[in-house]
């Protein structure tokens, strides 16, 4: 039980002591405290309140009461397969009983009894009341019935193998499962869900016995499962070798009694049917041949190999023919495939025989020579000889010989000749030069690797050669520095380097003193200036130099020092030294030459300086002695209590300081160095405030605990229910005495608790400003409004139509709409408001509908294009002619439109349905020519007059050997002849339906038979004409491309 006290009275300048014996807190010093008993019982309470005139205490003997609470608690029993459950109360102190038995029914009796419906687990909670309050407790309850179970199977019937997944229904997890599949595999199972699979042909049952903890329940497949058998096959092949037709004949079962069900591929591209069948092949070998048969189960399909031989024509061919030594040439037979064997003869060649398909032999030497081969197959053999077939050339040889001399840096080179008829020289250093001999002077001395490419018509060839020049040398001292130690060893590297030098080293003051190695170790051991001398010879000569090496010696450390109170500063006095490395005893450290150094108080302190070079380091450790007194702290403070923002001013009172350091956590400044500051405490509560005061000897710290004390500011602050657009506000605000609530639309209000209504989705900010005693504060909430806005959907009741054209249009648009805006481009109304509008369309075209719906929460708008399609009669104006040859015509219309539909009508009274239509009038005349173009919406029809004059129309005897195949074609026209009268050019042109000439092309021809193809394949479908030229008459013939 919690209990609120106030002290009375109050006023500025009391202090207040309570005792709460059983409470919690058990004390407070606050005038209003909140205290909690958590144990029932009766309680004492005290206060004593204190001002500057004294203190007085009141006391209340049982002031406080605590009652006890109900404890609920209870057992259940009940019999597993039924659904009654007896409930029995066990709680203590409770007055009234509250039973939820969590299949949505409830009890108000101590000890109900309760009757489930289902099987389930259930959550039974029992609530207990009295005077002090309510107690809850809550039990899981299982309801068992005996299993019901069914079998679902995935098919009835199939062909064996068959695999059928048995289901048992339901599938749970606390029933186990027990199956019976005779014949099938497995023959059992105890999951729910098995797949079963069926060998043999036969009717099957299946069965399944479900239990759990009320008993157990079997069931059987009342459709039995019925398997089936796939077909057999298998053929004989009747083949005579030397021949080219073969005699099939197939047996199977469980195939159909008819030809049907028998499909051949005879492995060359062809098929056939029939249960006996015979193929032809055109030419021989490995055939594989398959046959299909089919029946109510499916199909089988077998293959076997047919080998086909005839005997070998003979012949091969080569890679080349001739070429240069060594020649590598691949034979190849004109007779391949399975089942030949080949003799090869190669006199002159490696190998000079072989056996192998396609040999490769290799000619080493030049010459002409003759091949042979013979090949043989079961059917015969035959042998081709071709004398000198092969022709190898020689190829050339590189060599050279050159002429130098020791100190000198010209060369000169001759080269063998080797069959060679061009020489090609690289010298080494990145020169070339061309022809058998060659000179050539170097820039340095050294070793050169020369090549000479020797070439003729078969080739090249390349040979190297490295030749030496020597020169007289330049000595050149490398040293791995010039800055050592004393006894620090380094070397140093004579230049240059390799066979036929010898060196000769001074080293004056050193160790060693001379040497003659190319590369020497050394060292002194004195500091100083050192001269080193090399001298490096060959057979062309020597040469001197030197180099100065500088030697150093390692630091010597030492330090003095002053001391001001804690502070001291140190000098370094030591030599040598290129870096300095100061350590305070162990508070801190210095990598200056001369540091200073504050010391945190008195006491001895060693100090330790490490010098260092580049040849070594040293140390040096003295004592600091710090001697002194700390300073004594004390403060007072002035107005250290109201409202934020709170100016408080310090007086430091403190003997024996110097320097200052205060701490104002939660004022402004937070620190100060200042010996009296005033701060500023902007924000409520009580403030701690510590002074630091330090002199050369240390430092001392007080704290003063809650010393400062701001009154609070008032904060706004609120909450909000919202329904559907309507906000009600609450006003959460403290220490305020008066609220504005200000809102999107610019209104405002000064209830504590009222509502808005916002015009729908979106973010939107309201304001609350709250005014106390000591400040006034805003708070503001966004309110983020995020309904559901309509789903835009419509319909029409027509979708395309004839102008005229009304349509009537439905909204079907969900999320409760409350206005419309339709767009109808093109329409009368272009416009409207109405939920379900109606709209005539007088013009042809394809429009638009647009609609914009808005409810509660705001608008969705949705453009549905190319809804309507609205029609006319056919626009055509004229007729379009073309004329072939003066009596074939082409014609179309203007416009000219696939869509629409054509009923062309010819003097003859013939017709056409073509959108490009042709004809052949007969002879001369004037002739009437007509076209009905028809749509959904009427019929247009045009007359035109073709004026024909013509002299002659009798095709050229020339046409009638002509013949164009296949016609109608897809692509690719055949145009032959036989018994062409003569040679000569025959001129071919192709065109449209309206006179447009596509191809041209003019064919040399010899007299007979000939043949030639046009290739049509990027023409689209339609008519054309083809005009003939020869011998000065032209014949027209009309072709169809599909």
């Amino acid at each position: 039980m919690t209990v609120s006290f106030t002290a009375e009275p109050q006023a500025d300048g009391q202090s207040y002591a309570w005792s709460f014996p059983g409470g919690e807190p058990a004390t407070s010093t606050d005038p209003n405290p909140s205290v909690v008993y958590n144990t029932p019982g009766s309680y004492d309470v005290s206060l004593s309140i204190t001002n500057a005139a004294g203190t007085e205490t009141t006391t209340e003997t049982d002031y406080i009461i605590v009652g006890a609470g109900p404890n609920a608690a209870f057992t259940y029993a009940n019999t597993v397969g039924e659904g009654e459950v007896v409930f029995t109360s066990a709680s203590s102190d409770a007055t009234s009983y509250s039973w939820d038995f969590g299949d949505s029914n409830s009890s108000d009796v101590a000890n109900p009894t309760h009757t489930y419906a289902a099987e389930g687990t259930y959550t039974v909670v029992l609530t207990t009341t009295n005077a002090c309050g309510s107690n809850s407790t809550q039990q899981e309850v299982t309801i068992v019935f005996p299993p019901t179970v069914s079998i679902v199977v995935s098919e009835n019937e199939g062909c064996a193998p068959l695999t059928v997944t048995y289901t048992a229904d339901p599938e749970r997890d606390d029933y186990t499962y027990a199956w019976a599949f005779p014949g099938g595999e497995p023959a059992t199972a105890t999951t729910s869900t098995v797949m079963v699979t069926y060998a043999t042909t036969g009717s099957y049952t299946a069965s399944v016995t479900a239990t759990n903890a009320a008993g157990s329940t079997s069931t059987t497949l009342a459709n039995p499962v019925v398997v089936s058998s796939r077909p057999t096959a298998s053929f004989t092949t009747d083949y005579t070798v030397g021949e080219l037709t073969a005699t099939f004949t197939a047996t199977a079962t469980h195939v159909p009694d008819e030809d049907s069900p028998y499909q051949w591929d005879f492995g060359d591209g062809m098929t056939g049917s029939g249960q006996t069948t015979s193929h032809t092949y055109d030419t021989a070998g490995t055939y594989t041949v398959s046959l299909t048969v089919t029946g109510p189960c499916g199909s089988l399909t077998i293959t076997d190999e047919l080998t086909v031989i005839v005997p070998p024509q003979g012949g091969f061919t080569a890679s080349t023919t001739s070429g240069c030594e060594p020649l590598s040439v691949t034979f190849s037979p004109v007779d391949q495939g399975s089942g030949y064997t080949y003799q090869w003869s190669f006199p002159g060649g490696n190998p000079a025989i072989s056996t192998e398909i396609d040999p490769s032999v290799i000619y080493e030497n030049a010459g002409t020579y003759t091949v042979g081969l013979t090949v043989t197959n079961a059917a015969g053999s035959v042998t081709t000889m071709e004398e000198d077939y092969i022709s190898v050339a020689a190829s050339p040889t590189a060599a050279f010989i050159s002429n130098n001399e020791v100190g000198a840096l010209e060369v000169d080179f001759i080269a063998t000749p080797g069959n060679a008829s061009s020489w090609e020289w690289d010298f080494g250093d990145g020169n070339t030069a061309s022809g058998r001999m060659a000179s050539h002077t170097y820039a340095t001395d050294g070793e050169y690797r020369v090549r000479l490419i020797s070439s003729n018509a078969c080739g090249a060839d390349t040979t190297f050669r490295t030749i030496s020049l020597l020169l007289p040398p330049e000595a050149v001292i490398v040293a791995s520095t010039t800055t050592v130690c004393v006894d620090e060893v380094f070397d140093l590297q004579a230049q240059p380097t390799g066979l036929g030098y010898t060196y000769t080293w001074v080293l004056t003051g050193a160790n060693p003193a001379m040497s003659t190695n190319a590369n020497v170790q050394l060292s002194y051991p004195t500091a100083g200036s050192y001269t080193v001398e090399l001298t490096v010879s060959n057979a062309a000569g020597s040469s001197t130099t030197s180099e100065t090496i500088r030697v150093n010696p390692a630091p010597t450390a030492s330090f003095s020092f002053t001391t001001n109170g804690l502070n001291a500063s140190f000098t370094s006095t030591s030599t040598d030294a290129d870096a300095h490395s100061w350590n305070f005893a162990d508070l801190g450290t210095s990598t200056e030459e001369n540091p200073t150094f504050s010391f945190p108080g008195t006491g001895a302190y060693p100090v330790t300086l490490t010098v260092e070079n580049d040849c070594g380091t040293d140390t040096f450790v003295a004592t600091v002695n710090i001697d002194g007194q700390v300073p004594t702290v004390s403060f007072e403070v002035a107005n250290n209590s109201g409202c934020a923002p709170l100016e408080v001013s310090f007086t430091n009172t403190t003997l024996g300081g110097d320097n200052w350091a205060w701490s104002f956590p939660g004022g402004e400044p937070a620190v100060s160095a200042l010996e009296n500051p005033t701060v500023t405490y902007s924000t409520p509560g009580t403030y701690t405030v510590t002074l630091i005061a330090t002199n050369a000897f240390g430092s001392s710290s007080l704290s003063r605990e809650n010393i400062v004390t701001v009154l609070d500011n008032t904060q706004a602050a609120m909450s909000y229910e919202l329904d559907v657009t309507t906000a009600t506000f609450t006003d959460n605000s403290t220490a305020a005495t008066q609220v504005e609530w200000q809102f999107p639309d610019g209104s405002t209000s000064t209830e504590s608790n009222p509502t808005y209504t916002f015009p729908g989705n979106g973010i939107y900010t309201v304001s609350l400003i709250a005014t106390g005693p000591c400040n006034t504060d805003t708070s503001s909430q966004e309110i983020i409004i995020d309904g559901p806005l309509p789903e835009v959907m419509i319909s029409r009741d027509v979708e395309k139509g004839c102008v005229p054209l009304t349509v009537q249009f439905t909204d079907n648009s969900t999320g409760t709409p409350l206005s419309w805006a339709w767009s109808f481009p093109g329409g009368e109304p272009a416009t409207s408001d109405a939920a379900n509008p109606t709209v005539v369309y007088t013009t042809p075209g394809i429009y638009d509908v647009g609609l914009s719906v808005r409810n509660a929460y705001g608008s969705s708008s949705e453009v549905w294009t190319e809804y309507i399609e609205v029609d006319d009669v056919p626009g055509v104006t004229d007729i379009q002619q073309a004329t072939f040859d003066g009596l074939t015509y082409g014609f179309n219309t203007t416009p000219s439109d696939p869509a629409w539909d054509y009923l062309w009508t010819f003097p003859d009274s013939s017709t056409q349905t073509s959108r490009e239509a042709i004809y052949t009038f007969a002879s001369s005349g004037i002739y009437t020519v007509s076209v009905d173009v028809s749509n959904n919406c009427g019929t247009v029809t045009l007359v035109d007059t073709v004026m024909i004059i013509v002299d002659n129309v009798v095709a050229p005897e020339w046409s009638r050997q002509l013949e164009l195949y296949p016609n109608p074609t897809a692509g690719d026209l055949q145009i032959r002849a036989t018994g062409w009268p003569a040679a000569g050019v025959l001129e071919v042109r192709l065109f449209n339906a309206l006179g447009q000439e596509l191809q041209s092309q003019m064919l040399k021809l010899a007299s007979g038979s000939w043949q030639h193809f046009l290739d049509l394949h990027n023409l689209p479908a339609g008519t054309y004409q083809l005009q003939f030229l020869w011998e000065g008459r032209w014949w027209t013939a009309k072709i169809s491309k599909i």
